[in-house]
């Protein structure tokens, strides 16, 4: 994993608990799915 990939998780995550608590499930659910194709790719 590269400094700029884990950065930009690291950001991402800042960005959803900044969200209404409301709107967090979709968008952690957006980032697992997102994570998941990634690391299919790489398999």
């Amino acid at each position: 994993m590269t400094n700029d990939f884990q950065t930009e998780v690291l950001q991402e995550l800042e960005r959803i608990a900044a969200l209404p608590e409301n709107e967090q499930i979709d968008a952690y659910r957006a980032l697992h799915a997102k994570l998941e194709a990634i690391l299919a790719e790489s398999n």
